[in-house]
């Protein structure tokens, strides 16, 4: 798993800032359990909410700090207009990543971050493929999440290459009424 590695999550925890800030997360609950402990507001969201919810179970049974499961239906998420402050997503993109990235712009605050993570290790693009069943994908380089950050309203992108593994961070500018 590519966020069980220290540099990585090192990079993400500092790229969102000092605790507490309101983060909505994508990727393994572990990275949500990390977020939480770190004294983030914590949100899980994705359509398939299983994985968290089971993870979050077991985080309370243990008195952990954990976070809260939202379902987010397409790419929407479940939070109103510029409530978050920061949104991570580890992992592939997928095959409409401007919806995405529209939608990041839409929650997150002016001056929030969005924090993407990924691994560059060779051959995760065929691995993924097989897991998919064969199907065609083009995984995006990193040239590619700064293009479509730049044209999603995003500024002041950073690039950190830890051991296998990408971090992009990008602030949210600020909206000019037009």
């Amino acid at each position: 798993m590519i966020l069980g590695r220290k540099a990585v999550l090192a990079e993400v925890l500092a790229a969102i800032g000092p605790a507490p800030q309101r983060v909505a997360f994508s990727g393994p609950p572990a990275l949500g359990q990390v977020l939480a402990q770190s004294g983030h507001v914590t949100y899980a969201c994705g359509q398939r909410v299983t994985r968290f919810a089971t993870a979050r179970r077991r985080a309370q049974k243990t008195k952990t700090a954990t976070f809260e499961v939202l379902r987010a239906k397409q790419q929407h998420l479940p939070v109103r207009d510029g409530t978050l402050d920061a949104v991570v997503f580890a992992g592939a993109l997928p095959a409409q990543p401007e919806a995405i990235i529209a939608e990041w712009e839409r929650a997150i605050r002016d001056g929030g971050r969005v924090v993407v993570a990924g691994s560059v290790r060779a051959g995760w693009g065929a691995r993924l493929r097989a897991r998919l069943g064969g199907a065609k994908l083009r995984p995006l380089r990193a040239q590619d999440y700064t293009r479509l950050l730049l044209c999603g309203g995003f500024a002041d992108i950073s690039q950190v290459w830890p051991r296998g593994a990408l971090v992009i961070t990008a602030g949210r500018t600020r909206k000019v009424a037009g």
